[in-house]
């Protein structure tokens, strides 16, 4: 992981704790943006909150999947 990209990280963190108790954050392992259409983990967090308002729990992380070939 580079510098900027544990920036980043660090920022995202500071965000969901400014949130206080509404903030949550949801780790994808992986690499690159866009995970949602790569990742079954990240994709039914996402649909799960927006269907039914169900935040993750905290401290949830969704692992990499690697790229097609």
């Amino acid at each position: 992981m580079s510098e900027h990209d544990w920036t980043e990280v660090v920022g995202a963190f500071g965000v969901a704790r400014q949130l206080g108790r509404h903030g949550v954050m949801l780790t994808y392992q992986g690499w690159g943006h866009g995970s949602y259409t790569t990742s079954p983990c990240v994709a039914g967090a996402v649909d799960r909150y927006l269907v039914d308002v169900a935040p993750p729990a905290r401290g949830v992380r969704c692992p990499a999947v690697d790229p097609p070939a």
